[in-house]
């Protein structure tokens, strides 16, 4: 009974005062005169890409076939003279071991050996053949335009049926000439499988795309206005990664600014100056992401006006209008000017700080509450006919959940890997990252806020890549 007895007390001095008098009277909070910007990190993005052996051991075969080489031969001193040709004739076999790949390419040798006896050229009739499997081994590196650059030679050849022929009823075993002139020409032998290495593996048309894409804008928001999410690419390291026997492994780490822009921002251009190879001589493989994001208070109130500027709020048979609404920095926080008018008339305050809620992971307006003077019961009308309907609103609104960004911020590398002639060809697994406000940062033209995200990601290209363009029918 005591209990609704002061309500109804309460009650009635709030409609008194209506009545009486309804002209608040409350002093504006001084504005921040602080007109600076946050220092942002650079951010690295890791992005690790896995060549398949099995699949470029496909693509190799397809690519060599047939006859390899034909050429006419010096051999010895004497002006003897073989033409050879060298064709595949079984698939070849591509393994790894450590930082080397070896090839084993079953090839026939065959050709026609020249020789001169007492003045005269005697050729065999029947033209020599041999069967031997070439081992050669591969080292790669990256050059200095981001070129995959094999580096290979044969480290054995192994005779499956040994080159003889017959000239005047002698046999002669070419098998010595041979070695020597296929170690002498080793290169020649090794172009084919180099060049569609090099075809197959286009790193440096990997890299500029990779470059390129992941500058793109990635939109994060598209309430009231759209907020895009934009990286600026400043440096660019790799290297090749030890790996299990089946991969080709390479890395990239890209050093980048990354900030957030509103409808309407002037959203800078990318970076389209790739730097030259530099190697990355760090362990380092995750996702580490600081993201700087300012908001104009200029922006703010555009939108909560749109929202809010008109709109009646009626309680009790009375109603207040809400004019226009005003957010601006202060320099322990925020602070609002609501016009109104109606049951009540003039402008309120209220003042709020902006902190982060660990369980959450939003960062909001904590404590927004009305500029009361203790003597000024209409002020505490106002808190009671205005705080859930006006203040919880625009503190809603001024909140910021920063798991948007650990939901978008992976779309950065997806969007550099999946998009254009690569989008079936390529698989991105990114884990959950994990996000934390570093700082907040109140001034007198905006707010402003680092976020700082964590994670990892794995690219895989899929066996696809390696099946070759399908011929229209």
């Amino acid at each position: 009974m005591k209990l609704l007895l002061q309500r109804l007390i309460v009650f009635y001095s709030i409609l008194f005062s209506f009545s009486a008098c309804n002209k608040v009277d409350m002093q504006a909070p001084e504005e921040t005169t602080l007109d600076s910007a946050l220092a942002v990190p650079q951010s690295v993005l890791v992005v690790p890409v896995n060549y398949r052996v099995s699949g470029l051991e496909t693509m190799i075969n397809k690519k060599i076939s047939g006859t390899v080489i034909k050429k006419w031969m010096v051999v010895g001193d004497k002006g003897d003279s073989v033409y050879l040709e060298v064709s595949k004739v079984q698939d070849i076999k591509v393994r790894r071991s450590n930082k080397t790949f070896f090839y084993d390419v079953p090839v026939i040798v065959s050709g026609k050996y020249i020789t001169r006896i007492a003045g005269i050229k005697i050729s065999n009739a029947t033209p020599v053949r041999a069967n031997i499997i070439l081992k050669i081994a591969s080292t790669f590196h990256l050059g200095p335009k981001w070129d995959l650059i094999p580096e290979s030679k044969i480290v054995d050849i192994i005779w499956v049926e040994e080159p003889t022929i017959k000239v005047f009823g002698l046999k002669i075993n070419l098998r010595g000439p041979i070695e020597k002139i296929l170690q002498h020409k080793e290169n020649d032998l090794l172009l084919k499988a180099d060049e569609a290495i090099i075809h197959l593996i286009n790193t440096r048309k990997i890299v500029n795309k990779l470059w390129m894409d992941i500058q793109k804008p990635i939109v994060i928001n598209r309430k009231k206005k759209i907020v895009y999410l934009k990286p600026y690419c400043t440096e660019m390291t790799g290297r090749l990664l030890e790996t299990e026997p089946d991969l080709i492994s390479m890395q990239f780490e890209l050093k980048a600014n990354v900030h957030t822009y509103i409808e309407g921002d002037s959203i800078p251009a990318s970076n389209p100056v790739l730097n030259d190879f530099q190697i990355k001589n760090n362990e380092n493989d995750s996702l580490i992401v600081y993201v700087h994001s300012a908001v104009k208070f200029e922006t703010l109130n555009e939108i909560l006006n749109q929202e809010l500027a008109g709109k009646k709020i009626e309680k009790k048979g009375l109603d207040v209008t809400i004019k226009k609404v005003r957010v601006y920095g202060t320099d322990s926080g925020i602070a609002v000017q609501l016009d109104v008018k109606g049951a009540i008339n003039g402008s309120l305050y209220a003042l709020g700080n902006l902190k982060f809620d660990s369980t959450s992971k939003v960062v909001e307006v904590q404590d927004l509450n009305f500029v009361l003077n203790t003597q000024n019961v209409l002020a505490k009308s106002a808190d009671w006919f205005l705080h859930s309907e006006v203040l919880d609103l625009i503190a809603d609104k001024l909140s910021f959940n920063t798991e948007v960004l650990a939901d978008k911020l992976p779309q950065i590398i997806m969007n550099a890997v999946e998009k254009g002639k690569t989008g079936e060809k390529i698989d991105i697994n990114m884990g959950h990252l994990d996000v934390w406000p570093q700082k907040i940062l109140v001034t007198k033209n905006d707010l402003q806020l680092i976020v700082k995200a964590t994670g990892r990601g794995k690219v895989d290209l899929e066996q696809k890549l390696f099946e070759g363009k399908k011929k229209k029918k």
